[in-house]
């Protein structure tokens, strides 16, 4: 994959008034998160909006994620008559020549909430914009089903999301990614579509092999020769490498142009680009197809990121050695020597692994798939047993190798 030209994003707006909500602008928007109180994210989960990569633990990034699951399900669960009124807010009056593109709340109601269970429009009240009532906003909703108005007030609700992050973000690159993602979501409710994206970021996988199936290779062309414990030792390694890398924060291209020639830099900004809009945001904005990092992208950017995201791996893996217990730790053991000898491959141009055409062989594929079964069985049985009074010294030792995979 070559550079090529920066890529620049569409920022028409969906709407002739050059806003993204219409003739009210941002407004209902900017409203419906001072006022509910339902859980909503003030930042991206995960991501540092100030651009640098460290992020928030994953604990603090899960909690966001959960958060936002909640708040969903407590809008799935509203009456019918208040999902409508929600839907209503992002929704074309169907009055005859009329461009408003949300019902607003009246004026003495603005700062109520359509999800608490205090507040329920009626449908005959005017909009504060057009002043035509409620229903003219809904009307084109007759006959909906429960699962396409629950698939509408989820886009809602990743656009609300969307919306407070990009309020909050200060990097250019970062806020102009999430603009067009707001917008394209906007869009997607007011004409009931699903979010599909085009344009010049192409379609995922972006290069072939991916770091997921180059890492196998490299188990294999590598460690082939270890004795069964040991290499299932370093298959355990290269799934805490895979599991960081899919939760690895991206810097911004504006925090990397010092270190890249012009043509990598250019590169690097396209791929921090995919990576926002197929991986990062996907994965708290469920309206948007999501794609693990490991699996869409290859070489070029792992080159890239290699070196500050190997520095965080070795921290987060000395930080977390004590708390790991015995029999695990020789995970963390190995791992500077597995980020050692993966670097030399890949900045080796003619290394096996990074060949599309190199397989393992047909032995050690049966050897690992045996072992992930046997995995996946001891796993089902594990959680039988604690469901049977297993102690609880022994889940937490089972589990605790999930604190440096996350």
């Amino acid at each position: 994959m070559s550079g090529g030209a920066l890529i620049t994003l569409k920022e028409d707006a969906t709407d002739g008034g050059g806003n993204a909500n219409g003739g009210g602008g941002n407004s209902n928007i900017a409203n419906n998160q001072q006022t509910s109180g339902s859980g909503n994210v003030n930042a991206t989960p995960g991501h540092n909006p100030n651009g640098s990569n460290s992020g928030p633990p994953e604990g603090t990034r899960q909690n966001s994620l959960q958060r936002i699951q909640l708040r969903k399900q407590k809008v799935f669960n509203l009456p019918v008559p208040q999902k409508l009124a929600k839907l209503s807010m992002y929704s074309s009056c169907q009055s005859e020549c009329c461009r408003c593109t949300g019902w607003k709340t009246p004026q003495e109601n603005r700062h109520r909430d359509v999800e608490s269970s205090t507040y329920c429009p009626e449908f005959t009240e005017e909009c504060r914009s057009c002043r035509h009532p409620l229903q003219n906003h809904i009307a084109h909703l007759d006959g909906i089903s429960g699962s396409q108005m629950n698939e509408l007030l989820g886009a809602i609700i990743d656009m609300e999301n969307l919306f407070m992050s990009m309020q909050r973000v200060e990097d250019e690159d970062t806020k102009k990614v999430y603009l067009y993602l707001f917008r394209l979501l906007r869009q997607c409710v007011l004409s009931r579509q699903q979010a599909v994206i085009h344009g010049p970021l192409g379609d995922p996988p972006f290069e072939s092999p991916c770091i997921a199936k180059a890492v196998s290779s490299f188990v294999f062309y590598k460690y082939n020769h270890l004795s069964q414990t040991e290499l299932q030792t370093m298959t355990e390694v290269a799934k805490t490498f895979l599991n960081f890398l899919n939760h690895y924060n991206f810097e911004p291209p504006s925090m990397r142009r010092s270190g890249l020639t012009h043509e990598d830099a250019s590169t690097y900004k396209i791929n921090y680009t995919r990576w926002l809009v197929f991986c990062h945001v996907p994965a708290f904005c469920n309206s948007l197809r999501h794609f693990e990092t490991s699996l869409v992208f290859g070489r070029t950017l792992l080159r890239t990121i290699f070196k500050y995201m190997a520095e965080q791996l070795r921290n987060k893996c000395s930080s977390e050695r004590d708390r790991l217990p015995a029999d695990k730790r020789s995970i963390i053991t190995q791992m500077p020597k597995f980020l050692d000898a993966l670097k030399a491959e890949l900045l080796k141009d003619d290394s096996p692994i990074w060949d599309q055409g190199f397989r393992p062989s047909t032995a050690f594929i049966i050897q690992q798939r045996k072992r992930q079964q046997e995995a996946s069985t001891g796993a089902a049985t594990g959680s039988k047993r604690s469901g049977t009074g297993e102690p609880a010294h022994k889940r937490v030792k089972k589990e605790s190798i999930d604190r440096v995979s996350g």
